[in-house]
């Protein structure tokens, strides 16, 4: 009883280094409860890590709180608890590869925005040579006719960016709050 005792004491440390508070295994456990499906099946062993470590809890709370209480617990117990730790101080546990996989999915948005926006300006810019090129050679009122082309060509390039930027905005707020996705299937009846 000693030793699965002591393994749990250095997980609930470990996790409360992580939250900056006690009961670190049950915020932990919280916090992979609050996630989207969606998001972490792709983290394979996201079940078995949540399932363990509500075990390991359960176990832990009823030999601490209960006198007389016998459960059974086995060496395989202990042994997630001290693989669970290590991969903790590793950041390879459920959460921290959920967070990469989040972090990765948002660094590629990020640079297919850049590449639209890229691809936007030199589209204008070819426009832009196009008028000069097409225009006859006449003073005033060509370049009149290619500022006022530029301007056209400026505000729709901004209408553009604004349209990616609320994208963007609406995908990371489903990122962060995938309640949100629930709330909204549940609200329409999907």
């Amino acid at each position: 009883m000693k030793d699965f005792i002591d393994e749990f004491k250095h997980l609930e440390k470990l996790c409360n280094e992580i939250y900056g508070d006690h009961h670190g295994v049950t915020l932990y456990i919280n916090n992979m409860e609050e996630k989207s499906w969606v998001y972490t099946r792709k983290i394979w062993q996201w079940q078995s890590d949540l399932d363990n470590l509500k075990r390991v809890r359960h176990i832990r709370n009823n030999l601490v709180h209960e006198s007389g209480y016998d459960i059974d617990y086995d060496e395989s117990d202990i042994q997630f608890m001290r693989d669970f730790c290590e991969r903790i101080l590793n950041r390879r546990d459920s959460l921290a590869l959920l967070y990469e996989e989040e972090h990765h999915r948002e660094r590629e948005l990020a640079e297919r925005i850049a590449n639209e926006k890229r691809l936007i300006r030199e589209q204008q810019l070819v426009e832009a040579t196009k008028v000069i090129t097409t225009q006859p050679t006449t003073t005033q009122p060509m370049v009149s006719q290619t500022v006022v082309d530029s301007k056209k060509n400026a505000v729709s390039g901004k209408n553009n960016y604004v349209k990616w930027l609320l994208l963007v905005l609406i995908i990371i707020i489903f990122i962060s709050f995938p309640s949100i996705i629930t709330n909204i299937i549940m609200l329409f009846g999907l």
